[in-house]
């Protein structure tokens, strides 16, 4: 994976913070090497990516955050050629994604899909929550569904209904994917 730019603020001894690694201009990204004074940051600058790519912080070397009233954030860019981009429709995500209950996975150890869960931080617990309460959702939504076609004798559920159900896997509608993964298993 290359990383193409960090930006830390508030962490460490590092108030503002802006590196580049490379830009879209460069044909093959540099070796990038960090190198300074002891206790100037080195160390803080792994563990801010490290943070940002699934490690604890608790498990850190050392609390990275500084007390500042606007709080601490770190910003890492990772071009959108090394993953995919949800608002390219060429690429079917269904290629290099799966959803395993409700966590996602990359399908068939494809390098696509592992950097794409790694910049939208897909494995995190936080997205897993978002996932569950979509899942909830949509669930809640299809037995209204199937309990008003039981209600009125229907054998199927009607074209309005269906387009409810189909309109949760639209790409611009959230976790679009698992849920048209979701939809094809249940015959929908």
């Amino acid at each position: 994976m290359k990383i193409k730019s960090l930006s830390l603020r508030s962490i460490g001894p590092f108030i503002e913070a802006d590196m580049e690694f490379f830009d879209d201009s460069d044909e093959k990204p540099p070796i990038v090497l960090i190198s300074g004074e002891n206790g100037t940051g080195k160390s803080i600058i792994l563990d801010a990516i490290r943070g940002m790519f699934g490690e604890n912080y608790c498990k850190l070397s050392r609390n990275i955050s500084r007390k500042e009233p606007k709080g601490s954030y770190i910003t890492i860019q990772i071009p959108v050629s090394e993953c995919l981009d949800p608002c390219d429709l060429t690429e079917n995500p269904a290629d290099h994604l799966t959803f395993d209950k409700e966590i996602i996975r990359s399908k068939n150890a494809s390098p696509k899909g592992m950097k794409t869960i790694q910049k939208y931080k897909l494995d995190r617990g936080e997205s897993d929550h978002l996932r569950r309460k979509q899942l909830v959702l949509f669930y809640e939504t299809l037995i209204k569904l199937q309990q008003r076609q039981i209600d009125q004798g229907r054998k199927s559920l009607t074209r309005d209904e269906l387009e409810i159900l189909r309109s949760f896997k639209q790409t611009d509608h959230a976790f679009s994917l698992m849920l048209s993964l979701l939809l094809a298993k249940i015959g929908y």
